[in-house]
């Protein structure tokens, strides 16, 4: 493909049928048919999710800085019916009554329990699932303060509606209308002092919608790489993310111009109306996304080039398959090389993140520096991934004694399999790559 038929591709699906992801086959067949024959790997966590949430996504669960989160929100379009007439389809979005509404951070709590509910055999009675099981699975810390965020994700399941006009598909029909339908059927949770004290009674008892479990069961599906959607820290970058997995499972190759993005994005547009403001936008997107595996277990790379008219910047995606990654193609070669960047800059946030490191390993001064590069340099969500590693690996085995060396190498491990790179360069023969197998999976 072109470069010139890949800027005409759109961010937004608006036919039932245009960059469908493959959904049939159960998610280990899909995953394990795209690795080389011989070849041992960790699998990344593929979730085959229902079709139709995930096709319109960035509109359903747009990112935390939409600005009419709170309103009824609609989308609608003409499209020609199997009768040949043509008709209105729409999608309408009513929030609860409070004003919350979906947003990506909803979806990421959707397919944790889209996972629990399929290793549970997808029970079509309700199920019970505690606050900390959603943490663990989305790689929180269980503080009360994110349990707290988790609870409020699912009321926001279960309180808003939605409505749609001839476009929800099922096995029978693609063009079905399903008015004020809900994520959740069923959403139970009392407090302590609801339940009278009993705390063996804890936990939070959910059901999906109907159309959702008969979607699923009968492989109206889409697969989202769910271990890379929980590495991307931009709710904005996470829809882009969706869009350019959905659009690169086709293609090979996408370019968009940024200012284009802005309104696919559904950004404010004043604040990205000078070429400068729009490029640190690009930069933020690549840091994101660049590296990140898709969920045809490809690798999305990521580069920014001012465009041709001198006019604007242009962000260009590649999908570069395992089998080139492993060989160290070029796209894959320039990912290496890049050194990691200083993401973390707030104080107050490095000072808490050092404070959390000295606290698991002790406080041995000799650290300090490589705490404070660690908490610059990597997400609060890696960190903290290798904080509850550690604790956990700590409680099979408590006699280790230089548990700095032990942490950091766990931060090492973590950082490669989340596709970035180590504070030093550490070359793509790094025994911690998960490639190379230095810890068997």
């Amino acid at each position: 493909m072109t470069a010139n038929l890949t800027q005409n591709l759109e961010l937004t699906v608006v036919s039932a049928q245009d960059n469908e992801r493959p959904g049939k086959g159960s998610v280990e067949e899909l995953q394990l048919s795209l690795l080389p024959s011989g070849e041992s790997k960790e699998l990344s966590e593929i979730i085959s999710t229902e079709r139709n949430y995930d096709r319109w996504a960035n509109f359903i669960f747009p990112h935390t800085k939409s600005p009419d989160l709170k309103e009824i929100r609609k989308k609608e379009w003409r499209l020609e019916l199997p009768n040949g007439k043509e008709g209105t389809a729409s999608i309408l979005i009513t929030p609860a009554k409070d004003g919350r509404c979906y947003t990506a951070r909803t979806y990421d709590v959707y397919l944790a329990l889209v996972w629990f509910w399929r290793e549970l055999g997808m029970p079509n009675e309700p199920f019970k699932l505690n606050l900390s099981q959603i943490a663990r699975k989305l790689e929180m810390p269980t503080s009360g303060k994110n349990l707290k965020a988790i609870l409020n994700e699912l009321e926001v399941l279960y309180f808003t509606n939605v409505s749609w006009v001839l476009s929800f598909q099922d096995i029978t029909q693609r063009f079905m209308t399903t008015k004020n339908q809900r994520v959740l059927e069923t959403f139970n949770y009392a407090t302590l002092e609801e339940r009278g004290g009993l705390s063996g009674q804890s936990g939070v008892t959910v059901q999906f919608n109907e159309n959702i479990r008969n979607n699923i069961r009968n492989n109206i599906t889409t697969p989202v790489n769910f271990t890379a959607r929980k590495a991307i820290r931009s709710s904005v970058a996470k829809i882009l993310y969706g869009r350019i997995d959905s659009i690169l499972a086709s293609h090979t190759r996408l370019e968009r111009r940024i200012e284009n993005l802005v309104g696919e994005l559904n950004l404010t547009a004043h604040r990205y109306q000078h070429k400068s403001q729009r490029k640190v936008l690009g930069e933020m997107l690549i840091r994101n996304l660049n590296g990140l595996e898709l969920s045809n277990k490809n690798i999305l790379t990521v580069d920014l080039s001012e465009t041709v008219d001198g006019q604007d910047f242009k962000l260009i995606f590649k999908s570069i398959p395992f089998e080139d990654r492993k060989k160290g193609s070029k796209g894959v070669a320039k990912l290496a090389d890049q050194s990691v960047k200083i993401i973390n800059t707030d104080p107050v946030l490095i000072e808490s993140i050092v404070a959390d490191m000295t606290a698991l390993t002790g406080s041995n001064k000799a650290n300090l520096g490589l705490y404070y590069s660690i908490a610059k340099h990597y997400s609060e969500n890696l960190i903290h991934r290798a904080i509850g590693e550690f604790k956990e690996l700590m409680s099979l085995n408590p006699k280790i004694s230089n548990k700095s060396a032990y942490f950091t190498t766990i931060v090492h491990v973590i950082a490669h399999k989340m596709g970035e790179e180590w504070i030093k360069p550490c070359g793509s023969d790094c025994r911690y790559r998960p490639e190379n197998q230095f810890l068997p999976e």
